[in-house]
């Protein structure tokens, strides 16, 4: 929801669809760049703090964002920035709760590959109702609440 509402603040805030185009590609570059390092780093730091560690930074960086918003301080720099650390959050924490599903099974080979699977899918399903409800919410609402 986060992308759908910042890429249509940028737009309208700079009125270049170039300028637009920033926000999904930050993910791309965080993820082409960092992905690698990020979860080498999940992977030798506790599961649970790393989860709660991430969670809770990525609340954190919302919460300022919304503070930005609801002030009227909001820059569009401000927005590239919080999409850019969000992602680093994200980078965090998807190795980390996959490191976790393997030590909740014991019969490894039959319920791993089905756990895997039903992430993937609910992961694929939540992103989809997302972007849905966020384009509902920037339509009614408008960015600023969106975001």
């Amino acid at each position: 929801m986060f992308s759908l509402a910042a890429m249509w603040f940028v737009l309208l805030k700079t009125s270049s669809p170039l300028a637009a185009t920033v926000i999904p590609v930050i993910p791309m570059i965080v993820t082409s760049l960092l992905s690698v390092p990020l979860a080498t780093l999940a992977d030798q730091l506790p599961r649970k703090g790393t989860l709660i560690g991430a969670d809770a930074f990525r609340g954190v960086i919302t919460a300022a964002a919304a503070l930005l918003m609801w002030t009227h301080n909001e820059t569009v720099w401000e927005i590239y920035v919080t999409n850019l650390l969000l992602q680093l959050g994200g980078q965090l924490f998807s190795p980390a709760i996959s490191g976790v599903l393997p030590k909740l099974f014991e019969d490894a080979d039959e319920d791993l590959a089905l756990a895997n699977s039903m992430m993937a899918m609910t992961g694929q399903g939540t992103r989809l109702a997302a972007f849905a409800a966020g384009g509902v919410v920037v339509a009614a609402l408008g960015t600023k609440i969106g975001l």
